[in-house]
């Protein structure tokens, strides 16, 4: 399990800073979709604070 740490680590510190911003953006456009889905056929169903944190989302 160490030496797993140590590889993934090592990975990380090889890794170029801009891929990851990169490597992020399909899975919070995913999350975004979903919030908006949610906001718009489930709005009647959801409490005001869900609401907002969906909107923050």
């Amino acid at each position: 399990m160490q030496n797993r740490a140590a590889e993934l680590e090592l990975a990380n510190k090889e890794k170029p800073s801009y891929s990851i911003p990169h490597d992020l953006r399909a899975p919070l456009r995913t999350i975004h979709g979903f919030s908006r889905i949610l906001l718009k056929d489930c709005t009647a169903q959801l409490t005001p604070e869900a609401q907002r944190y969906l909107q923050l989302v």
